[in-house]
C-alpha cells in the first residue's frame, strides 16, 4: 500500500501540512480578500452600469 505521504515527482522532501478540520478564521479570509477588492469599486461600478445599459 502506497504511503500517504510519497516522495512528490520532484524529489522534494514530503510535508506535513494544515490538520484536518483546521480552517482558517474569518478575520484571516476577511483580510485575504479586502487585499483582492481593494481599489476594484470603480472598474466594477463601471461594468454594472455597462451590464444595465445593455
Amino acid at each position: 500500500m502506497p504511503s500517504a505521504f510519497a516522495r512528490a515527482p520532484s524529489g522534494a522532501e514530503p510535508r506535513e501540512g494544515r490538520p484536518a478540520g483546521r480552517r482558517p478564521s474569518v478575520s484571516v479570509l476577511l483580510r485575504a480578500y479586502a487585499k483582492c477588492i481593494d481599489d476594484q469599486d470603480t472598474t466594477v461600478n463601471r461594468r454594472i452600469d455597462e451590464a444595465l445599459d445593455e
